[in-house]
């Protein structure tokens, strides 16, 4: 499910909710535009979407990119602290990355790396979602944030 997230009645975002098979849903993505990050908006739509995954599961799931500190602290900030998956990768053109940082897990070195062009370009996909968003919706769930609403798409 694709979930918008609107902001004094501006389309501000988004929350992507997945299910990979199981009566346990992950937070796929969830996307909030930089002029709006800091407002504590991620967090109030995340905490919608937790009451919506509590109806019918007991967990949910986030999964976050090494190099996203910023969403890793975040996520810890309200409550996810459960180390549960660890996803690697190997890098066939390793010249195309750079390492960010180096973090250290069970005693193994990991490289956290980024490649800027890819997120560049994420981003800009995002943003021109966002501004060309029709009208039709199903569900308005109110945040208890003044303005912030999350609506399911159709």
């Amino acid at each position: 499910l694709l979930y918008l997230i609107s902001y004094n009645e501006k389309y501000v975002g988004f929350v992507h909710l997945g299910s990979r098979g199981c009566e346990i849903d992950w937070l796929e993505d969830i996307f909030v535009l930089p002029e709006f990050q800091g407002k504590g908006i991620g967090a109030c739509a995340i905490k919608l979407i937790e009451d919506i995954v509590k109806e019918y599961s007991e967990t949910l799931y986030i999964e976050a990119a090494a190099r996203n500190m910023r969403a890793i602290r975040l996520y810890q900030k309200i409550g996810y602290t459960c180390l549960n998956t660890i996803t690697i990768r190997k890098d066939f053109q390793p010249e195309k990355y750079e390492t960010v940082s180096i973090e250290r897990i069970m005693n193994m070195d990991f490289d956290v790396k980024q490649s800027i062009e890819q997120y560049v370009g994420f981003l800009f996909a995002c943003k021109s979602a966002l501004l060309n968003i029709g009208k039709p919706f199903m569900c308005a769930l109110r945040a208890r944030q003044p303005g912030l609403n999350v609506k399911t798409s159709t």
